[in-house]
């Protein structure tokens, strides 16, 4: 029914007509029958006015307006914050970038941020100081991966640990 009820929508407006589904509940307001035939009588007389067209072409007609009127109705963000809310609709199929890292050199600073020594060169430190039982220990070599956070920064997931870093590339 909502589909038929949407072609003829669709098809009303495109012609530029008396919409039909007024026509029909006008006539018929008191029995649902006789309002559901009329709908039908009339979705057959667009379809025989249209000419023959294809089975699959219906459905796809009757689900390109709401898509528009999807799009129109959430547009992009602007403002304040705005990065993070069109990351937050980026599609939950697309993965977030990641690479996999050695690192070779743990150091600590004075307020407790990590500084980590990959060996490609690269050098990255801790966002938020970790507590002790969560920091590496100096001297010892770990296999990682830096992912991309969801929303912002980076995450450093060290093999055999059950925690994260949050991290920032220095180097």
């Amino acid at each position: 029914m909502s589909l038929i009820a949407t072609v003829l929508m669709t098809a009303a407006a495109a012609a530029g007509a008396n919409d039909p589904i007024e026509d029909c509940r006008a006539a018929h307001a008191s029995n649902a029958a006789e309002h559901i035939a009329c709908l039908e009588d009339a979705l057959r007389a667009r379809a025989a006015a249209a000419g023959p067209a294809p089975a699959a072409a219906v459905p796809a007609a009757a689900t390109a307006a709401p898509a528009a009127a999807v799009e129109q109705a959430s547009p992009q963000p602007t403002g304040l914050g705005a990065e993070q809310a069109i990351a937050r609709q980026a599609p939950p199929d697309a993965q977030p970038e990641q690479v996999e890292v050695r690192i070779v050199s743990v150091r600590y600073t004075k307020t407790g941020l990590g500084v980590f020594m990959m060996s490609d060169g690269q050098v990255w430190q801790e966002t938020e100081a970790a507590p002790e039982y969560r920091r590496l220990q100096p001297g010892r070599e770990y296999d990682a991966r830096i992912k991309r956070g969801m929303v912002s920064g980076y995450r450093l997931y060290v093999a055999g640990e059950s925690w994260m870093h949050k991290v920032r590339r220095l180097q």
